[in-house]
């Protein structure tokens, strides 16, 4: 599973970077869901800032661990987290990350649907590298 591999070695084997990429890339667009939908309850709602703040900061946490498994340099991961701070800014690196991580997974072959990649298509993308 993804939360075993040891992000801060920077070593993941092929299948298991495309795991991590699609496994995070998935959670990143839960997440962006959550927040977008949190925004709008949030203008009839004024308690939903608390839960909104715990999952921006779990956002953070997914977007460090989908830019490490992508294996982007540190200086792109610092900015891309800065950048998540800026509300303009935090869109275009958002849709910036998911575009390339689309493209990994693309290369290796998965389909992507709306919230991902399917977890059948990893299995059987496994079952193939091996």
């Amino acid at each position: 599973m993804i939360h075993e591999l040891d992000y801060a070695s920077g070593r993941l084997s092929h299948v298991e970077r495309v795991k991590a990429v699609a496994e995070q890339q998935r959670n990143l667009k839960i997440i962006v869901m959550v927040l977008f939908g949190g925004i709008v309850l949030l203008l009839g709602i004024p308690m939903m800032v608390i839960p909104l703040l715990g999952v921006g900061i779990y956002s953070f946490v997914v977007l460090y661990r989908l830019l490490v498994a992508m294996e982007t340099k540190p200086i792109w991961i610092m900015a891309s987290l800065l950048g998540v701070l800026v509300p303009l800014v935090q869109v275009l690196v958002f849709i910036t990350i998911n575009y390339k991580a689309c493209e990994i997974l693309r290369a290796a072959g998965l389909k992507i649907a709306f919230t991902g990649v399917h977890e059948d298509d990893l299995e059987r993308f496994a079952q193939e590298q091996c």
